[in-house]
């Protein structure tokens, strides 16, 4: 059994692990949580997708929460090896009070009270490269290419003929031209809700203006809570706020490249193998960054950046200047450098 419960992009970054032990063993299950099983119904690698309220296990009161990790302790039981995908020692606790033999997680000084092989992550390992390590500490990775995530999700049955079709009536077409996709949001998560992963909304715009005297067309992707942020944007076609996850892997797969800060849609980008240029400020690029051949990452090495923290932001001290002073300029150039 594998347990991930959260965030989406996570899920994406754990797939090549996910991927390797359905290759190695003849049944896996995944635990998640109800707000990421879009993204889970998309990795095939599973027999079994088990869910659990994650709003209620990181969010909830301390009933809810009490109750959804006594859940989660019920699905451990009679399993025989347990992957934890996470960092918390709380989920060895479950684990091992579930019973199951191989309990397999990151090491820490709390976890590895409760965990039976524990790996120790190097402080600026990747995090697809962290997942697949500690779920496979007999494999060797030989290169980048072993955990890369081009190609790990599978639309389902018909998904990709109903998506076209649904965005050619709202006038995303791939014929129309080049496509840039502007993953504009994101910081939002079950766990987490930050604006310091965002680079700002009229860098944005301005950089929607330049690509489009450029010949670009323009697609704007996000959540209900981007949309709001964004409103009506005076360049591109706007579909913030108004596709599923699935809708937007589809959109993202026909542009010719992808902006985006830290969060879902850079992920989504690679698995369709779309080119991406992350913008990184508070988050630890090498953690996170994509790695696609002509994929890139921006980030201006700030001395107080990263200030990311398993999932905490410290109040920003600095006026935000790790995302603030990154250029339209400098991203423009990144993008002409990598065609």
């Amino acid at each position: 059994m594998c347990i991930k419960i959260a965030s989406r992009g996570d899920l994406l970054l754990a797939s090549p692990a996910f991927k390797k032990l359905s290759e190695i063993y003849s049944h896996v299950d995944l635990v998640v949580g109800e707000t990421c099983k879009d993204v889970a119904d998309h990795l095939p690698y599973f027999q079994n997708i088990l869910m659990i309220n994650d709003r209620n296990f990181f969010v909830g009161n301390p009933f809810e929460k009490i109750a959804a990790a006594l859940h989660l302790k019920r699905l451990m039981q009679g399993y025989d090896q347990v992957v934890i995908f996470h960092r918390d020692w709380r989920y060895g606790l479950l684990a091992k009070m579930a019973g199951v033999s191989i309990r397999k997680g990151f090491f820490s000084r709390g976890a590895n009270l409760f965990l039976s092989h524990a790996y120790k992550v190097p402080m600026h390992e990747h995090h697809a490269d962290q997942y697949f390590k500690m779920a496979l500490p007999r494999e060797k990775i030989l290169d980048e290419h072993c955990t890369q995530l081009k190609g790990l999700w599978k639309f389902q049955d018909r998904e990709q003929g109903a998506h076209a079709k649904k965005l050619a009536e709202w006038g995303f077409e791939k014929s129309k031209g080049r496509w840039i996709g502007l993953g504009f949001g994101g910081g939002q998560n079950v766990k987490t809700r930050t604006e310091l992963k965002s680079w700002p909304l009229i860098h944005y715009s301005q950089l929607a203006d330049a690509l489009a005297s450029k010949g670009y067309h323009i697609v704007w992707v996000g959540d209900r809570e981007d949309a709001k942020k964004l409103g009506e944007p005076k360049q591109g076609l706007n579909l913030a706020g108004k596709l599923t996850v699935s809708e937007t892997a589809w959109v993202l797969s026909q542009c010719d490249k992808v902006i985006s800060n830290d969060t879902l849609a850079l992920h989504l980008s690679e698995v369709m193998g779309t080119p991406v240029i992350g913008i990184f400020g508070p988050t630890d690029a090498s953690h996170y960054h994509p790695r696609g051949e002509k994929s890139d990452f921006l980030s201006l090495g700030l001395p107080c950046s990263p200030c990311h923290r398993d999932g905490y932001f410290p109040p920003c001290l600095y006026n935000h200047r790790c995302m603030q002073e990154l250029t339209v300029e400098t991203v423009v150039k990144a993008i002409e450098r990598k065609q």
